[in-house]
């Protein structure tokens, strides 16, 4: 999926200064309509930058565009709560987006985000709230769907409000049932799994092989090639090499190894490898969700030294994931995938006291 690239800072800008003067009355054309403008916009804008909340809601709301957009079962992502709405004394709330999925199925979603480490603790949604966002729904006869990023999780859910339980004044959620009752294959979420370890080697030659020192830290390598390896298996495909690359960086999986590979006391190369937990009798370990390393690649561009340097990237969504083909086990034998689509589960979640 490619971003829909338009001139925001030319027709966005004006639009905002076009309504602007028509809220206080004022000349479009008159320079100091312009300067009280600027004045007004620069204010609100250092406002938000001292605000935390504002940047990473944010932040948030542009990531779940890109993590549907990438997964590859959309054909449209709209940003629903923007330009003008007219309404005839109804109690709306636009929600953020529209979707089109590739069946033609279309759905509206509102994001949000939820900070917890206790996977018991409830997200709220406030009914009074809901109800505004709902009565817009039923106008477009569509769907509504609340999304929620568990931020230090890293994980999403897609949940239609049946899966909230009905509390008072608000609907909550915990992220246990949140994850067992997730519609996210809809936009097609999936969770992957392969055969550790994925391994990169850089390596040299004999010719090439450097001999340890005796009396210096400093050891001369000339690099000669590169090996990517999965389960023992030298990956040869490109496909299977950059699948391979993409999980080292963007999956659950961590490096446990990184070494020099010695031999007869000459330096031959450096290994990384990268593991993910395997139980017993099991032949695949878990890289985790599809929409998890999407927002990790995202979190790559948009967080620095954990602060929020950006909202958004102009990269195209498609290049924040790899679309894997259906055929994928017919083609490609030495880096194996284990796909697993997740359906919604409304039975009683036995409580788990440990996470």
């Amino acid at each position: 999926m490619k971003r829909q690239n338009r001139k925001f800072e030319k027709f966005d800008a004006f639009e905002l200064f076009s309504a602007y003067t028509s809220k206080y009355s004022i000349n479009i054309q008159d320079e100091v309509s312009l300067n009280t403008f600027l004045k007004e916009i620069r204010k609100s804008i250092e406002g938000s930058q001292k605000t935390p909340i504002t940047i990473h809601g944010k932040r948030i709301e542009m990531l779940f565009a890109y993590v549907a957009g990438a997964l590859g079962s959309v054909k449209l992502v709209k940003q629903e709560d923007a330009g003008n709405l007219f309404t005839a004394n109804l109690d709306i709330e636009m929600p953020d987006y529209r979707i089109i999925l590739n069946n033609n199925e279309q759905i509206l979603v509102e994001v949000k985000s939820f900070n917890s480490k206790d996977p018991h603790k409830k997200f709220e949604l406030q009914k009074k709230y809901f109800s505004k966002l709902k009565n817009y729904a039923d106008l477009m006869n569509l769907k509504l769907y609340i999304s929620v990023y568990f931020r230090l999780f890293n994980h999403w859910v897609l949940l239609p409000i049946e899966a909230f339980s009905d509390e008072n004044d608000k609907y909550t959620i915990d992220f246990i049932h949140a994850i067992a009752r997730s519609e996210m294959s809809k936009i097609g979420d999936c969770m992957l799994a392969t055969t550790p370890d994925i391994e990169i080697r850089i390596l040299t030659d004999e010719e090439n092989a450097p001999q340890l020192p005796n009396n210096s830290n400093k050891i001369p390598f000339l690099p000669k090639k590169i090996e990517i390896l999965c389960n023992e298996k030298i990956l040869k495909t490109d496909f299977e090499i950059q699948l391979a690359l993409y999980f080292m960086r963007y999956s659950s999986w961590s490096e446990n190894i990184h070494e020099l590979i010695i031999e007869n006391n000459k330096v031959y190369g450096v290994r990384f490898v990268y593991s993910g937990e395997k139980h017993d009798g099991q032949l695949f370990a878990h890289l985790g969700w599809r929409s998890s390393m999407i927002s990790e690649f995202f979190k790559t561009l948009t967080i620095k030294d954990d602060k929020v340097i950006a909202t958004e990237s102009f990269l195209n969504p498609s290049e924040f994931s790899i679309q894997i083909p259906e055929d994928y086990s017919e083609k490609y034998n030495d880096l194996p995938l284990w796909i697993f689509f997740t359906l919604p589960n409304y039975e009683k979640m036995k409580k788990v006291n440990k996470f």
